[in-house]
């Protein structure tokens, strides 16, 4: 997790969970009672050996088993010396029995019965501890963003924290404490045995003579392990006082802002959200590295099952509207994920270390040769007919600017609509042309659809942790463009963008190809979240739109106009940019709000009503790709508005995104933007509207009969045929919009 508290080193594993350590502990504990079950052996073995006298060899042979099976003797050549002279003594031991069953045994026994069962307890303890602890972490993270801001809402937590640092400290404090006993008794059991075998058994003394120097060295050995032990009580008491001292600071610590870091490797626990209809949140074991996000269920299942998440080319940002806190998202090409840290401190530091991770893997590739793809296409002036008599300068390119981006206003009447028609003689734009609005480095390859400007591979990883309503970051090579989009940025540009967002900009702080990533960011943040540079004086925003000034309404979004409605009507400038009809105004007050489309305003409307009712085929195109809604309010639906003012195109697109609503009356009640009041009731025949429900009906029994013949292509098109002359004299007849009752393209293709 980092040098995040400046406590000596000894006391960190107990404050900040480390899994790890605690797997090595748990082996340091196993590897113990291990130990204990052979000193048992040990035991029953001796017993039996001074009550079975005629057995002692088989028995001695045992002993001599156990004692081989542990390291501490395989492991070190004087014990091993002094093993072998037990093997020496094994004829001649019968006399010291009493000696053995008096002393040795005993020591033993003492050990297994009150050291081991300490150990024991100490961990059976440590657990139950450590699993409120891990309780009491569930209960945490459950609150509510609105019960985590409670003063003692952390205090069950921090309390569960400093109970388990301490048990745990207890615990692996023991094990130490028996470790060191464990290396004072084995030399005692051996040297005391020997002694016990002196007398009784002389013809063995010249043997025991010539390892006389490894009984010195054990003996050695015991008073040092003694010391050290005198020396253990004494550090843990005062390692403790400062363990407990350090926890106060440290939760204090994690409440204040998180500093940064530069590092690219992390490992800890995260909450993960899972599924989709019944969600729950599973606790999931993370490491990061290399730009890839490794997950699985525990640290012991990392190896054998893991979890890997590409972050390259993904957009990683906090997730504020979250139902639990500390909450935050990632996006890949392929799906969304959303995990929750403990504490905001927790989030923060891992959003910083993905971030790190794929700030230095684009870097790394930055320098490597683009691949092969489509780039951004650029249309020639004679294929953009755009129907203004203010239009764009097709003819004015500036350097960082999308091609067709111009300063000229795009400016349109009220009957006047954008051409979706493009020629087929489209350019290759080279990407080395793109100058990052941001930096200034050359082959930008990514986009900002909220403001119509280029961004480098390094600028570019910084936009994707921002917002989805200040920056909406595409790749020109990997990803796909409408229509829309590209007229957007063809629009606008890099240039006439960052005149709105850089008006007050001293030229000397902007950054370069060569700022460090912390400059970056901090640039970054002012220029798009802070709104340090932008003009200041207040902007009449749906005079904007009727003026159709790109700038303005421009300088208004990013300003994050779009989070409130305009008046106490709830007009917003959205359903102001509706009844205009111009697209690129549209996409840009589209993408300033995360409100989405849908919004009604009080008279029940929605940004889709009033493009039906004003024939805006364009944002009609724009809402429907953007997934807004037909029908939002039942009185008041789109494809009833389209019909009754008569605009066929829009009934056609709306046709095939719905089923057919009728309506009795509507209002557009805003004198903001040319107001239309009227009545349905005075001008439709509601015979009309009868026979249009009639046909959507039988528009559902044609399709079914279309898939029981779709497997013959030619009787298919034949009923096609039929239906068509059918629309045909019913629209003669009654003047009703064209109801296209041809079927999905791909039923037509050839098997």
């Amino acid at each position: 997790m980092g040098d995040i508290f400046r406590v000596p080193d000894e006391c960190l594993p107990y404050i900040i969970e480390d899994p790890v350590h605690l797997l090595e502990q748990e082996r340091r504990f196993r590897n113990i009672m291990q130990i204990n079950k052979l000193m048992g052996i040990i035991t029953n073995h001796l017993d039996t050996y001074c009550q079975l006298g005629n057995k002692i060899g088989s028995t001695f042979e045992e002993i001599a088993r156990c004692l081989s099976e542990m390291d501490i003797i395989t492991h070190d050549d004087s014990y091993s010396s002094l093993k072998g002279i037990l093997d020496i003594i094994n004829g001649g031991f019968q006399c010291h029995f009493d000696t053995l069953k008096n002393q040795i045994i005993q020591d033993i026994t003492n050990f297994v019965n009150k050291d081991f069962a300490q150990l024991q307890k100490f961990h059976d303890d440590h657990k139950k501890i450590h699993d409120a602890y891990r309780a009491s972490q569930e209960k945490y993270v459950a609150l509510s963003a609105k019960d985590i801001d409670k003063p003692s809402s952390e205090d069950p937590l921090i309390d569960a924290h400093a109970q388990n640092a301490i048990s745990y400290f207890d615990y692996t404090s023991k094990m130490e404490n028996i470790e060191l006993q464990f290396q004072i008794l084995i030399p005692s059991i051996l040297t005391n045995f020997i002694s016990s075998v002196c007398d009784p058994m002389k013809f063995v003394l010249g043997s025991i003579d010539c390892s006389k120097s490894s009984i010195d060295k054990c003996s050695a050995r015991i008073s040092e392990f003694t010391r050290r032990f005198s020396e253990l009580a004494s550090s843990t008491a005062k390692s403790k006082q400062i363990l407990t001292g350090s926890l106060p600071g440290f939760w204090e610590h994690m409440r204040n802002p998180f500093p940064g870091t530069q590092s690219r490797n992390m490992q800890g626990y995260l909450w993960k959200k899972c599924g989709r209809l019944a969600v729950s949140w599973k606790r999931r074991f993370f490491i990061i590295s290399n730009c890839i996000l490794t997950y699985s269920k525990s640290v012991e299942d990392i190896d054998r099952k893991p979890q890997d998440i590409s972050l390259l080319y993904s957009s990683v940002r906090p997730d504020p509207n979250a139902a639990r806190p500390h909450c935050f998202t990632i996006q890949t090409k392929e799906r969304s994920y959303t995990f929750q840290a403990l504490t905001e401190w927790d989030m923060k530091h891992w959003l910083a270390v993905i971030q790190n991770n794929i700030f230095t893997e684009l870097n790394n590739n930055n320098n490597n040769q683009k691949p092969q793809g489509r780039g951004i296409r650029r249309y020639s002036s004679c294929s953009v007919m755009l129907k203004h008599t203010n239009g764009i300068n097709l003819n004015s390119t500036e350097s960082g600017t999308f091609p067709l981006a111009s300063d000229a206003p795009i400016l349109t009447g009220s009957s006047d609509k954008f051409s979706s028609q493009f020629s087929d003689d489209i350019i290759e734009e080279e990407i080395s042309s793109l100058v990052c609005a941001d930096c200034g480095q050359t082959n930008a390859s990514w986009v900002s659809l909220n403001t119509g400007i280029s961004l480098c591979d390094a600028c570019a990883g910084i936009h994707r942790g921002l917002p989805l309503k200040i920056s909406r970051v595409k790749n020109l090579t990997l990803d796909t463009l409408d229509r829309y989009q590209r007229l957007t940025m063809e629009a606008v540009g890099s240039s006439r963008a960052n005149r709105v967002l850089e008006f007050n900009l001293d030229k000397s702080k902007k950054i370069n190809p060569n700022s460090s990533q912390q400059e970056r960011i901090q640039f970054i943040q002012d220029k798009y979240c802070n709104h340090k540079f932008i003009n200041s004086d207040p902007i009449d925003i749906i005079k904007a739109v009727q003026n159709e000034d790109i700038d303005q309404t421009l300088e208004w979004t990013i300003s994050g106009g779009m989070d409130s409605a305009y008046n106490e009507r709830l007009f917003t400038p959205l359903h102001a940019a509706a009844i205009v009809g111009n697209p690129i105004l549209f996409q840009i007050l589209m993408y300033g709000t995360d409100k989405g489309c849908d919004v009604l305003d009080d008279a029940g409307m929605t940004a889709m009503n009033y493009a039906a009712a004003h024939g805006n085929v364009e944002i009609v195109d724009i809402l429907l790709r953007s997934g807004a809604k037909v029908c939002v309010n039942e009185k008041y639906d789109a494809l009833s508005i389209a019909t009754v003012r008569g605009h066929t195109e829009i009934v056609d697109m709306l046709d095939n995104a719905c089923p057919f609503n009728g309506m009795d009356s509507f209002i557009l009640p805003h004198p903001e933007i040319k107001p239309i009041y009227f009545d349905v009731n005075k001008f439709v025949d509601h015979d009309v509207i009868e026979e249009r429900k009639s046909n959507a009906r039988k528009q559902r029994t044609t399709k079914q009969m279309i898939d029981s013949i779709c497997g013959d292509k030619d009787k298919l098109l034949s009923v096609i045929g039929s239906m068509k002359e059918a629309n045909s004299s019913r629209r003669s007849a009654k003047e009703l919009p064209h109801i296209d009752l041809i079927p999905p393209p791909e039923l037509l293709k050839d098997n």
